[in-house]
């Protein structure tokens, strides 16, 4: 990726990520805030799904950051570290919800003893251990100049590629597991498949065109020659850039009060927008 200018392909690129940034942190935070409480209603999931807002939070900030320096120096390698350890790591938290949500209804007995919050912190803990000690190996041979810095988003598509078998696999096997389930309602496994579905989507629409316009060229670098190639490789970042925006939706889709959703947010939101046009008003700042 180079620095955006004007004149550059990926000026709108540049502008477009502020743009996604203004909105999806707000949205984001708001999200872990109605999420936190779900958790000290003794709720499991909401830990995966905090954890993978935390991952979008990681992107929304450093993807603008790095493509408005020039692609030089440790400013430039670390924005690209954050972002590459929050695209890692949202692709293996997505594995961690559809193994809790199969794991829940396929296995309803094993699931009993051990649906512990501290369980699933401890398993967070893991993931972000792993998702950053597989990108901190990839940095430091590109700084010992092993690997090239810039092959490190290359390595991340690919490492990012490996969860989605598993994100499938649980989907169908908790599809397989509904059909023959009789002690939910249908409302509640309509909800539960409803979670499955949408984080396989988010990772099919969404992560899955980017990843594999990379691969294909790093096998075919000719490609890169080709306008309607660039073009393509643009667009898929573009949809992929969408990622942060979309994750907040598992917020809603977990509550089993969706009326309460949206009053919550809206005053929220508000409460945020009141204190900025304050600080706006008698010129002070928030920092």
């Amino acid at each position: 990726m180079n620095h955006a200018n004007p004149s550059d392909l990926y000026y709108p690129m540049f502008i477009y990520s502020w743009g996604v940034f203004s909105v999806g942190l707000p949205v984001s935070f708001l999200a872990v805030y109605g999420l936190y409480f779900q958790i000290k209603a003794d709720h499991v999931t909401p830990v995966y799904v905090i954890n993978l807002l935390i991952s979008d939070v990681l992107q929304l900030c450093a993807k603008p950051t790095f493509l408005s320096i020039p692609p030089l120096g440790m400013v430039y390698e670390l924005m690209v570290f954050i972002y590459a350890l929050g695209l890692l790591s949202s692709t293996m938290f997505m594995v961690c919800i559809a193994a809790e949500r199969y794991c829940m209804i396929a296995h309803p007995v094993w699931f009993r003893f051990r649906r512990e919050i501290k369980n699933s912190i401890f398993v967070s803990f893991c993931v972000w251990l792993v998702a950053m000690a597989t990108v901190t190996i990839v940095v430091l041979s590109g700084l010992a100049g092993i690997v090239d810095v810039r092959k490190l988003l290359l390595a991340t598509m690919i490492l990012s590629l490996l969860p989605y078998p598993f994100v499938l696999f649980f989907f169908m096997g908790t599809w397989r597991a509904l059909s023959m389930s009789i002690a939910l309602s249908r409302h509640e496994r309509r909800r539960i498949l409803g979670i499955l579905a949408f984080v396989l989507c988010v990772y099919t629409v969404l992560f899955l065109p980017h990843m594999v316009v990379i691969l294909i060229l790093y096998i075919k670098p000719a490609f890169m020659k080709s306008v309607n190639m660039q073009l393509t490789t643009i667009v898929t970042d573009f949809i992929l850039c969408l990622n942060p925006l979309v994750d907040p939706v598992l917020y809603v889709l977990m509550r089993k009060d969706k009326r309460n959703v949206l009053p919550s947010t809206f005053y929220a939101h508000h409460f945020v927008w009141c204190v900025l046009m304050w600080h706006m008003t008698n010129g002070t700042s928030l920092l």
